[in-house]
């Protein structure tokens, strides 16, 4: 057999307290009587947020309006650097940003 090394008393001390962090939860969940009901519920509410809303009301812009990755990088790119740094506060009528912010 020989010595053990360190490398593996330590890798086994991980398992050990991995296993007994695992096996504590399971130890948890199946003694739950209103618990089980409540992660029930946790669970089609989850599926009903991400699944069912994403669909009716969050509709995939980019794939609708672009036909290729390079166009909706390109509209990605121009919203977040363009768009919306054109704001009268921050650019002048000339396009640069001004030097001191302008009183209204």
């Amino acid at each position: 057999m020989g010595v053990p090394r360190a490398g593996d008393v330590a890798e086994k001390c991980i398992f050990s307290i991995t296993r007994r962090i695992f096996r504590f939860y399971l130890d948890g969940f199946r003694a739950m009587v209103l618990g089980r009901t409540l992660w029930g519920i946790i669970v089609i509410k989850l599926v009903v947020l991400f699944g069912i809303v994403k669909l009716f009301f969050f509709p995939d812009f980019l794939a609708t309006n672009f036909t290729s990755d390079t166009e909706r990088a390109e509209h990605v790119l121009h919203e977040i650097t363009v768009a919306h740094v054109a704001h009268d506060d921050f650019v002048n009528k000339d396009g640069n940003y001004p030097v001191e912010p302008q009183p209204r």
